[in-house]
């Protein structure tokens, strides 16, 4: 089947078979292939042959995929996030933690937030800003830091657990930004891939 595929990918290159051809031969090799290579010929169909019913089914296939093995999807995002945002990473940045539920009283973690500030950083005079991002997270934004070392330690001393005690049973993520890639990640929305972009970048160099 492989190689009749390929005898008709080589013949008939102008023809609208060669997106079945293609995804017909990742079929056939679906046994031979580890998933993770199976997955990346599955993304050649849908990048090559968009808005077919081929690139559509593929496209099925690589959702399973990503749900039936989580960490093909995590890889996925990471790629993503490499090609998102910069790996310039020095100078100002801002520490951020995401609450992972839109139910949460913005006002009252936000005032947690400051209280904090106040508590142990007195003469910094830091800001503390939250908002609702996507309609699906709680974001508060903490800075600026004149350099990353400063965030680092900041972050190092922030407890969730302990700041926000019984407001918020939600998932909680923190990391650190900079302000051009805080501006990325504003457009996104997304900040569970950024999460992935910090923790590929920033934890080993702490």
């Amino acid at each position: 089947a492989i190689s009749l595929c390929e005898r008709g990918m080589e013949g008939y290159p102008g023809s609208e078979l060669i997106p079945k051809f293609n995804l017909l031969k990742a079929f056939a090799m679906a046994t031979m292939v580890d998933e993770r290579e199976l997955k990346g010929m599955l993304s050649d169909i849908v990048k090559q042959f968009p808005e077919t019913p081929e690139a559509e089914r593929a496209a099925d296939l690589i959702a399973h995929l990503n749900r039936e093995i989580p960490e093909l999807r995590i890889e996925e995002e990471q790629q993503i996030a490499r090609e998102l945002f910069s790996r310039d990473i020095t100078g100002p940045h801002y520490f951020v933690v995401v609450i992972m539920n839109n139910n949460e009283d913005i006002n009252r973690l936000t005032f947690d937030v400051i209280n904090f500030n106040i508590d142990n950083f007195t003469s910094d005079n830091y800001s503390a800003n939250g908002e609702l991002i996507n309609n699906r997270f709680v974001m508060i934004t903490v800075g600026t830091f004149p350099g990353r070392e400063e965030a680092t330690a900041y972050m190092n001393g922030f407890d969730p657990a302990r700041i926000f005690g019984d407001h918020t049973s939600s998932g909680v993520i923190t990391f650190i930004i900079t302000p051009d890639n805080m501006n990325i990640l504003k457009k996104e929305k997304d900040p569970e891939k950024y999460n992935l972009f910090f923790l590929e970048n920033y934890l080993p160099a702490r």
